[in-house]
């Protein structure tokens, strides 16, 4: 990973700002999925939050090192991806989990083989460097992976949505979610409004929702003897 610096402190603060602003205005016109449970508002303040934390995040880890686009690139999508997770996490859970496993667990091999070459140069001699700035450049090279792995994530999430095919659905509602449907949105419970809908009861009803037969069909003698009439 990009471990140099190739911007000054304050053009590194700005391009931060910017991006992070850029990315944050895109993703509440274009890609916002609210929370399950927090609402539009909520989840709106949320993202905000979402993403303020990850700048300043970003901006800690980074500014001594690593002052980079490749920085400013990996907190934007660290914020937002957390996000993205949050919006689709509660009917999507398991193929999220998968992915992230995958992103994990590349991190973590990414981090192995640093680590040990970092331990084979420092036997032969060939490094000064301390064992902070090793596990530093593990920490901060496995941020970038994950982080590629919720680009990733949201990349197919969208291109789900746009082509009619979604990526992140597992079509399974879990116990809790079940007692949110109310039961009178259930088929059940609205059985006998469905059994009106069968030829020889709907013919049968009034335009004022009266289904007695024996009153809907003496209207219905009644407007044909008055039919008749000259």
């Amino acid at each position: 990973m990009r471990n140099k610096n190739t911007q000054g402190k304050v053009e590194y603060l700005l391009e931060t700002l910017l991006w992070t602003l850029l990315a944050l205005w895109y993703y509440r016109n274009v890609l916002l999925s609210t929370v399950p449970g927090v609402g539009y508002d909520g989840s709106v303040r949320l993202l905000y939050l979402l993403a303020a934390g990850g700048a300043a995040l970003g901006i800690l880890l980074t500014f001594r090192r690593r002052r980079n686009w490749l920085s400013v690139l990996t907190g934007a999508l660290c914020s937002l991806g957390t996000y993205f997770v949050l919006s689709f996490w509660q009917t999507s859970r398991g193929r999220i989990l998968r992915l992230l496993a995958v992103a994990v667990l590349a991190a973590v091999c990414y981090g192995g083989v640093v680590l040990l070459n970092y331990i084979r140069d420092r036997r032969a001699k060939r490094t000064q460097a301390s064992v902070w700035k090793c596990v530093y450049g593990c920490v901060m090279g496995g941020r970038t992976i994950v982080a590629m792995g919720l680009a990733v994530l949201m990349i197919g999430g969208w291109v789900g949505l746009l082509t009619g095919a979604p990526f992140l659905t597992n079509g399974t509602v879990n116990a809790s979610e079940a007692e949110q449907i109310g039961s009178g949105e259930t088929i059940g419970a609205n059985m006998e409004t469905i059994l009106l809908l069968q030829e020889d009861q709907w013919e049968r009803l009034d335009p004022d929702g009266d289904a007695e037969p024996g009153r809907s069909d003496q209207r219905g003698r009644g407007n044909h003897a008055e039919g008749r009439l000259p």
